[in-house]
């Protein structure tokens, strides 16, 4: 197939008439679908070079294209609405990364909060310390005394 050949192809599956449907219409209603439409196509070809193990020659070529619906136009009583189509898998998947932040972000103010309670907590030990000392000092003064 030549290169050629592969643009065409390109050309003809990347038209209009796949982002855009027939009109379908029902009951006074006209309805006309949308679609995000990409592609690409690709060829290359090579030989061994001098001195490599074996010889050969190769060709490669290939064509890729990926869609998906974006929403609807509806016709009705002479006027347009775009209806968007919704994708439950990527209103999922933000929802599953929205709740993955809040757990990093519940997870580090936990953690500062740990930790203040420990530096609250061995403040008051160090606080209770030097009570016990400074209580011993007077008691060794007033027995001297």
């Amino acid at each position: 197939m030549s290169a050629q050949t592969i643009l065409e192809k390109t050309g003809e599956s990347l038209s209009a008439r796949r982002v855009f449907s027939e009109p379908i219409d029902r009951e006074g209603v006209t309805v006309v679908l949308a679609a995000s439409v990409r592609g690409g196509a690709g060829r290359g070809e090579g030989s061994a070079a001098d001195g490599a193990e074996g010889r050969g020659r190769g060709v490669g070529e290939g064509l890729g294209i990926v869609a998906r619906p974006v929403g609807a136009y509806v016709i009705r009583e002479g006027k347009v609405r775009w209806r968007p189509a919704i994708d439950v898998n990527r209103v999922i998947l933000g929802g599953q990364l929205v709740a993955l932040g809040g757990l990093f972000v519940a997870r580090i103010l936990l953690r500062q909060s740990a930790r203040r309670e420990i530096g609250r907590g061995l403040m008051l030990l160090n606080r209770r310390a030097q009570l016990k000392r400074l209580m011993r000092r007077a008691a060794k003064r007033a027995h001297l005394a």
